[in-house]
């Protein structure tokens, strides 16, 4: 099985504090580290260690975080022909982690933004692929113009993060929408605090989407198709650390689809694939050192199960 994903990445600085400074206070923090990161990066790496032959697009900088990047995709396997080198510096993401294992995120684009129409197109002509994947860290306008064209050729899959307004006629013809709760709100319109009727959201974009796709956490995944809704609930495990949780749970639910897989089964992996995350079970502090393989997958579905 093959993937593209119109990627991001972001050099990742982490802090882990006792809280978040107020304004104009400085604090000490108690750890920090600095790790590859991007919502598309981490995703297309997920992907790959699932067992899917995975192409990135991506543009990064001219910079030492540029050349880090592009090592790590190619120690991870990735195909790298779509990638651009730019002058305007590799992405940053800014990560405070709290002790509740909570966290709040910062992110410069940087060079995400330099990916480019004619990027998408070159890709998509020399490409081939079962499921197309992106993410709103890159420009939106571009991600969805991408997706569009991708349609044609593929399954699609858009995890419309960082949020942005976004009609049901605008995702015509897109294979799944895979929003947290929080973003779901957002794209319809909503505050993240307003308290909504969320089949009756979903009835709205499954007019032109195949399958919505809502992550909740600790709750799990509420998916809907128009046949049926269901809340897919989460697999228990202790939470380390529940950065990246959501780029986890996108590639497994993107492998899951693009292998013609149910939605709800796909769900059902891909909360898994998010347990073995946010438990760190390689006991490694890095995001991309804890995505899972499809084997790991798996025995935590069976734990489960055993249970």
């Amino acid at each position: 099985m093959n993937s593209l994903v119109l990627a991001s990445y972001n050099a990742t600085f982490v802090a882990r504090t006792k809280r978040m400074p107020a304004i104009g206070e400085t604090i000490a923090a108690e750890e920090f580290r600095i790790e590859h990161g991007g919502k598309g990066s981490n995703q297309a790496i997920a992907l790959q260690r699932l067992g899917c032959r995975t192409s990135i697009i991506a543009s990064i900088g001219k910079d030492a975080f540029g050349d880090l990047a592009l090592k790590k995709w190619k120690e991870e396997g990735l195909n790298t022909n779509n990638v651009k080198f730019s002058e305007k510096g590799t992405g940053m993401a800014f990560v405070f982690l709290f002790p509740d294992s909570s966290n709040a995120i910062v992110i410069a684009r940087n060079a995400n933004e330099e990916i480019n129409s004619e990027m998408v197109d070159r890709a998509l002509e020399r490409s081939s692929f079962d499921v197309f994947l992106t993410v709103f860290e890159v420009n939106p306008e571009i991600a969805m113009y991408a997706i569009k064209k991708a349609a044609s050729k593929g399954k699609t899959v858009l995890n419309p993060a960082p949020a942005v307004r976004l009609s049901p006629e605008e995702l015509d013809g897109i294979t799944a929408i895979t929003p947290n709760e929080s973003e779901f709100k957002v794209m319809s319109g909503y505050s993240p605090e307003d308290k909504v009727d969320m089949e009756a959201l979903a009835d709205k974009y499954l007019n032109h989407v195949e399958v919505v796709a809502v992550t909740l956490g600790e709750n799990g995944s509420f998916i809907a198709t128009k046949q049926k809704k269901k809340v897919v609930p989460a697999y228990m495990t202790k939470p380390i650390d529940v950065t990246g949780a959501g780029d986890a749970w996108n590639a497994a639910f993107a492998y899951m689809i693009g292998k013609g897989e149910d939605p709800f089964y796909a769900a059902e992996f891909a909360n898994a694939a998010g347990a073995f995350l946010v438990s760190r079970k390689r006991e490694r502090k890095d995001l991309v050192e804890n995505l899972p393989y499809e084997s790991e997958v798996y025995e935590i579905m069976n734990e489960s199960r055993r249970g």
